[in-house]
């Protein structure tokens, strides 16, 4: 795994990353989905987001969190990140 994977992957696994959490440091509003108006995390990326269902097929990813990183290989995982082009975001 490359450095910056292992980064993007430990960020998810905690639930804390600069697309879902940077409102605490820039004093906003949390982010919202584009797609589902729902607020941004990482359960929502990873298990919800509609828009993001084909992605999350193809990648075999489980369907909660639990087992995704439990359960669902490490590159399966960084393949949805980088196929939705959330990876340099996160």
């Amino acid at each position: 795994m490359i450095a910056l994977d292992e980064i993007v992957y430990n960020r998810l696994r905690i639930g804390h990353t600069r697309l879902t959490h940077s409102y605490l440091i820039d004093h906003t509003d949390p982010p919202e989905c584009t797609n589902c108006r729902q607020q941004l995390s990482v359960k929502h990326i990873l298990t919800e987001c509609i828009s993001y269902n084909q992605a999350r097929q193809q990648s075999c990813l489980y369907n909660n969190l639990k087992d995704i990183f439990s359960h669902s290989p490490t590159k399966n995982i960084l393949n949805f990140i980088k196929n939705t082009n959330l990876h340099d975001k996160l």
